[in-house]
């Protein structure tokens, strides 16, 4: 009986685990249909009318409650759906695997979380469509759960305003010691809005000052670009009729001496399709980012696509006043679509192929933005420095893979000139979920040049989430700074495919994202290159790699299980060793995944990634852990009483069934009551 009960039991389980990792997974890689360019997807974000009683999923002394009331899926207005937690371990403090530590948790009422952060001397700041969060640098949640749009309800009570936040940008403004945040608010017909707040100190819990500035008479607001120097705060959106046809960028210079708490903004310039262009609706130059400027080189810019895209930025001088059009500069040709291929686990919209955000540093613009490849099937990521004086490009630079897709990247610059790059990424073969990858360049590497993509954090399941709007929304940003205390390290914050939970009212596992953070440096140490993988008879995998680095210390050998596995040490070698047999355990049909470390005085630096695709029968089970893989197994032997152990064991996981019979029981008795309640 027991025996029979239990593979019952685990029959259930491997059902319910296979239908929360695959569904939905149709129609991986479509590709988006090329249309003329001046037509430019608009984006939008679903919400639900009220905020919800939910704190962030992580902390210090964060108590998980996994029966937490949401909003379903397919009605996301309601609010009286349990919601139970899919297989996992969420953390109750700050979680180092993959170099970083979880953000913040899809609270399941917007798509896409508009991921953005920002770090200063003591803490991180989170600004997302969801929440607003303050953390330490160890990843210790320091304030209250806070909606955004609760954070900006002061601000909007006060002024009146329309009461609809999106949109968030934040970042540290290291001229003054402060972080400056911006948020748009109301489209049409509501009145638009920009929202500015400035904490402070440069600890975000010691209060902020909140400012609004009027969009515009007739047309909404949308995609803001934020950036700041030792003067002033810049900020740049899109704008659109009634009826989603853009008309022109705008360009607001708010100087940092006219912002009194309790005083309307002072002296601000705004300025209306400041490249007077002339031509049609849905055309013209189109979501322009403005310069988050170090230094103080006086000047101030903006960097877009020029119109029609594919071939070419504009740049405009947006400080000292008046503006200036500098013109175009050449680039790499790429193709022009509507929107970019749709990525892998499961169809995520990867947006378009606007400029993401510019860094102006050492007399150079930088920016970076995803691109498609030539045959429009997969998307990667493409990288520029320009010079402004002339107007010209320095070097470029593509970031791309064989099998992964890579979308809406960050850059940042320090002050040695290294460049790094924050982005997301997945596949679909090998299977990889979405997760974040980050990649840095030494300013004496090699003209266009990269390191290795490395792995920060990969994700933990499919995702597919469109609120039935039809796209499966991600980004629309991420967010990549340089450490305010060495102006050396690097942070990144992205956006990565979280473990799924079930809602009972749509009795279906719901996708969630989440946000990671982690930091990284550009070591002074050339990687491993060459890394290959191939595999051996008895179960083995052999690597081989060339490494260039001199007087480095021990190489160590790290392997993953993909799709959703972390990267773990399984060996220690030599500096000379230039291969390694890994002998643990190899199961057919899993795919492994491996990077070699080297490190010295100069720091630590990883190899190219390489996988292998085990084939061959099952090996018999061994008692090493293997690198990171590993089950659990409830056995017994033949002439064996089964223990109470097991008896508990086999008793959770029959939970699942006997609570779902009980429902069907129950819903049978109520089809039979006379009597019907209202909904509540």
């Amino acid at each position: 009986m027991i025996r029979g009960t239990t593979r019952l039991a685990g029959i259930l389980l491997a059902l319910a685990v296979a239908y929360c990792a695959l569904h939905p997974s149709a129609a991986l890689g479509d590709t988006g249909g090329e249309t003329p360019p001046a037509k430019r997807r608009t984006i939008r974000m679903q919400r639900s009318g009220a905020s919800l009683p939910v704190d962030n999923l992580m902390g210090g002394a964060t108590v998980i409650d996994l029966s937490l009331i949401l909003p379903s899926q397919k009605s996301i207005n309601r609010t009286g759906s349990g919601l139970i937690a899919a297989p996992q371990t969420l953390p109750l403090a700050p979680v180092t695997i993959g170099g970083g530590f979880l953000g913040i948790v899809d609270d399941m009422i917007s798509i896409p979380p508009d991921t953005m952060g920002a770090v200063g001397p003591t803490h991180l700041v989170s600004f997302l469509n969801t929440e607003v969060g303050f953390f330490d640098r160890t990843g210790n949640k320091t304030n209250l759960a806070t909606t955004l749009h609760a954070f900006w309800l002061p601000l909007i009570t006060s002024k009146n305003l329309s009461n609809n936040p999106f949109d968030p940008k934040v970042l540290f403004d290291q001229h003054s010691g402060r972080f400056v945040a911006i948020t748009l608010d109301g489209q049409s017909p509501q009145k638009s809005s920009i929202l500015l707040a400035r904490s402070n100190s440069s600890d975000p819990g010691q209060g902020w000052s909140q400012w609004a500035i009027p969009a515009d008479n007739n047309l909404w607001a949308d995609y803001p670009g934020l950036g700041v120097d030792a003067n002033n705060i810049y900020i740049t959106t899109n704008l659109f009729d009634s009826s989603d046809n853009f008309h022109f960028i705008k360009v607001w210079v708010v100087p940092k001496a006219g912002l009194v708490a309790g005083q309307d903004p002072q002296n601000v310039t705004a300025m209306g399709n400041p490249f007077n262009f002339a031509g049609p609706l849905n055309g013209g130059p189109f979501s322009f980012q403005p310069s988050h400027v170090f230094g103080s080189p006086g000047d101030a810019y903006i960097v877009g696509e020029q119109y029609p895209a594919g071939s070419a930025l504009r740049v405009g001088r947006i400080y000292p006043l008046p503006f200036a059009d500098l013109g175009t500069v050449g680039v790499s040709s790429y193709p022009v679509t509507y929107t970019l291929p749709v990525a892998p686990f499961d169809r995520i919209d990867t947006g378009d192929s606007r400029i993401l955000n510019v860094v102006h540093r050492n007399g150079h613009l930088f920016t970076t933005h995803s691109i498609p490849d030539p045959t429009l099937t997969k998307t990667r990521i493409r990288w520029y420095e320009l010079s402004t004086a002339p107007l010209s490009r320095i070097q470029e630079g593509t970031i791309s893979d064989p099998n992964r897709f890579y979308y809406y990247p960050s850059l940042a610059v320090n002050s040695t000139g290294d460049i790094a790059i924050g982005f997301s990424g997945s596949s679909s073969s090998p299977a990889e979920y979405a997760g974040a990858y980050y990649t840095a360049r030494r300013a004496a590497d090699p003209a266009g040049a990269m390191q290795p993509v490395t792995l920060l954090k990969p994700g933990q399941a499919s995702y597919y989430k469109d609120f039935d709007q039809g796209s499966n929304r991600w980004g629309d940003f991420s967010a990549t700074m340089v450490d305010p205390v060495d102006d050396t390290t690097f942070w990144t914050v992205q956006e990565i495919a979280y473990t799924a939970v079930f809602v009972p009212h749509d009795n279906a596992f719901v996708s969630r994202w989440a946000t990671w953070w982690g930091s990284f440096s550009p070591p002074a140490i050339a990687p491993p290159t060459n890394l290959a993988a191939s595999q051996q008879p008895s179960f083995q995998v052999l690597l081989t790699w060339s490494n260039p680095e001199v007087g480095t210390d021990n190489i160590l050998v790290e392997r993953r299980i993909a799709p959703a596995g972390d990267f773990a040490f399984i060996g220690l070698l030599p500096p000379s060793a230039t291969t390694y047999s890994d002998g643990s355990r190899v199961s057919a049909g899993t795919t492994y995944f491996y990077r070699v470390r080297v490190g010295n005085a100069g720091g630590r630096s990883y190899s190219n990634e390489t996988y292998v695709l085990a084939v061959g029968p099952t090996p018999p089970l061994s008692t090493d852990s293997g690198g990171g893989g590993g089950c659990l197994s409830i056995t017994r032997s033949g002439g064996e009483s089964p223990g109470i152990t097991s008896l508990v064991s086999v008793g959770i996981l029959l939970l699942p069934a006997c609570a779902l019979g009980l429902r069907r029981y129950c819903r049978r008795r109520e089809r039979t009551a006379p009597i019907r309640h209202p909904l509540c």
